[in-house]
Formats: C-alpha cells, structure tokens, sequence
C-alpha cells in the first residue's frame, strides 16, 4: 500500500521591518508644491478629448440616419398592429366576461394586472363596470378607476 508523503518542515519567514518612508521623506516645500500643480493643469490641457459620442457620429452619416428612421417608422407601424390585435383581444374578453356573473367578473379581474383590467373594463357599459369594480379589493379598485379615468372611460 502507498503510504502518503510525510510533511516536509518549512522554515518561518522572518518579518523585518522596513522604515516608514513618509517618516524618511522631506516635506515638500511650497515650490515644488506648485510645480506639481501646473504639470497636472498642463498635462489636463494636453490630454486629447475623447471621442466624439455616438450620437454626434450619427449626425454626421446620412445613410445611417436614414437607417434608423427607417427602423423607426417600421417598429411604429408594428406597434400600431400589436395594439389592434391586444385591443381586439380585449375587446372579446370583455364581450365574454359580460356575459358572466358578477362573481365571475370580479374574479376574471382580479387575475389581470391594474392596466389590463382597466383596459377590459374599458369595454363594459358603465354599470357592469361599477359591478364588477364593487367585487374586488377597495384599494385596488380605486387605481383602477383612476386608469380607466386616464384612458377616458365613457
């Protein structure tokens, strides 16, 4: 059997000790005090600005302008569909949940953050709407009438 390497014995570092150069070191006299001063302005002054930031680059390059605008006006459209389509989504829950018992309409809302609620409840005549709002926590209520207030609820 192999029997583990037995410790081998390491002298301990000595510590010396090594005189505190501050404590060594003359202080610095007014003169050379401000040579130091107007090296650092000098070498501030010296120093290159940095580069141009990126929306000065673009401003320069007409092509990439045109880019993002064009960028710009198609992420615009495309937002313009995504809220048709969410609109017409809510708009069915709202249709469904109206045929629904008020219990099930309050429970329904409750499962939905404060601006999805608000914008089903958007679609509900206005007293289905306080029906449904009488069902649920008062706080919680209360912003969401606010939201519907924002969105211009008939």
């Amino acid at each position: 059997p192999r029997t583990a390497p037995a410790p081998v014995a390491r002298p301990k570092p000595t510590v010396r000790s090594k005189p505190d150069r501050a404590q060594n070191s003359p202080t610095p006299s007014l003169a050379t005090e401000q040579v130091a001063t107007n090296a650092t302005d000098s070498i501030q002054r010296i120093q290159p600005t940095p580069n141009p930031t990126a929306e000065q680059v673009l401003k320069t390059d007409p092509a990439t302008l045109r880019e993002f605008s064009t960028l710009k006006s198609e992420l615009r459209s495309e937002i313009r569909v995504l809220k048709k389509d969410r609109d017409a989504m809510l708009r069915s829950l709202a249709e469904v949940l109206a045929q629904q018992p008020p219990a099930t309409i309050a429970q329904e809302i409750r499962s939905l953050d404060d601006e999805m609620a608000a914008q089903t409840l958007l679609y509900f005549k206005p007293e289905k709407r306080q029906t449904a709002l009488a069902d649920i926590d008062p706080k919680r209520a209360d912003r969401i009438r606010r939201r519907l207030r924002q969105l211009g609820g008939r």
